[in-house]
């Protein structure tokens, strides 16, 4: 849990500077940049027309693994 709260008290700039090296540290980083910024991505979707959750997410999905 502490580890979490270590991430949620970096900036976006803090955590993306992580993700190359690797590792838990790397991991940690990306579920923190998903966790702030899936919901807002899944919205977005919606808006987009794609007015179906599971289509909405799957869109949001390939957003952040590409």
């Amino acid at each position: 849990m502490t580890k979490n709260l270590i991430f949620r008290n970096k900036t976006d700039k803090e955590l993306v500077e992580l993700l190359p090296a690797g590792g838990s540290s790397a991991e940690s980083a990306f579920e923190e940049i998903v966790r702030r910024y899936q919901p807002e991505l899944i919205r977005y979707s919606l808006r987009l027309g794609k007015s179906e959750m599971e289509k909405a997410e799957d869109i949001t999905q390939e957003t952040f693994l590409s």
